[in-house]
């Protein structure tokens, strides 16, 4: 036990300490200390549970927005489509989003067959992004491949193509050509 000693004031309260200083009043939070306060009604924790299960639900709300769905989500492509597609290309494309304010495509796909996959490196027939509408073909890339041209299984690779002349919009349908494979329907995020 520490000795004993008068403190003077109390800069919680700013009155006149009288007790001793010991190591059980040093924990002493002053208008803090809830308990000393009478602020542990149940009102007070059904309001606190209230606003975080209002924050949870807004963040859930705004967070499925910001976060696109990927190209094989329920109701945005045909399954058959997209195996089909991986098939004949070793790639699942996870994601086709506008980016950099519209100008440019990020086009993302998965590797599923290495061997079968070194088609996206081919430069006689390069990744080409077709709008279904106006059959406007984007096929310029922003910059050659980040990566090696070996490819490994299980990793998703991404590709900026240029959005030429503004010619998709969110919601877009566009076809997906590799090679001669094609996958149809797709809607850009």
């Amino acid at each position: 036990m520490l000795p004993e000693c008068n403190i003077g004031l109390n800069p919680a309260w700013s009155e006149p300490r009288t007790e001793a200083y010991t190591m059980e009043n040093s924990l002493h939070l002053g208008p803090l200390d809830l308990k000393k306060n009478g602020i542990t009604s149940p009102l007070l924790w059904a309001g606190l549970a209230f606003s975080l299960l209002a924050l949870l639900a807004a963040w859930m709300l705004l967070g499925s927005q910001a976060v696109p769905q990927p190209v094989g989500a329920p109701g945005n492509l045909d399954r058959l489509a997209q195996q089909t597609f991986i098939d004949q290309t070793g790639v699942r494309i996870v994601l086709v989003a506008l980016s950099a304010g519209g100008g440019m495509i990020d086009l993302r796909y998965q590797v599923i067959d290495p061997d079968k996959a070194l088609i996206v490196h081919d430069e006689d027939t390069p990744i080409t992004i077709i709008d279904e509408a106006s059959g406007a073909a984007l096929k310029t890339l922003w910059m050659d491949h980040g990566h090696e041209r070996e490819l490994h299984a299980g990793v998703t690779y991404p590709n900026l193509i240029l959005n030429v002349g503004g010619v998709l919009k969110p919601g877009s349908r566009v076809m997906i050509a590799i090679g001669d494979a094609r996958l149809e329907g797709v809607i850009v995020q």
